[in-house]
């Protein structure tokens, strides 16, 4: 499983991954509630990603 690191900018979210160096815009995020975030993540490049859902 890769390191990622998502972090909450001005325009939203981005996501970010060290060891292929990409860093993107998060264009949507299958669970983004107050009680939990993640499933499956679209970027603004095209790429997806799937995280297991976490508590908010």
């Amino acid at each position: 499983m890769a390191n990622i690191m998502i972090r909450k900018g001005d325009k939203g979210y981005v996501f970010y991954m060290p060891k292929r160096d990409i860093e993107d815009s998060i264009t949507s995020m299958e669970f983004d509630t107050p009680e939990k975030w993640g499933g499956e993540i679209k970027l603004g490049n095209g790429g997806v990603y799937y995280i297991d859902p976490q508590p908010a």
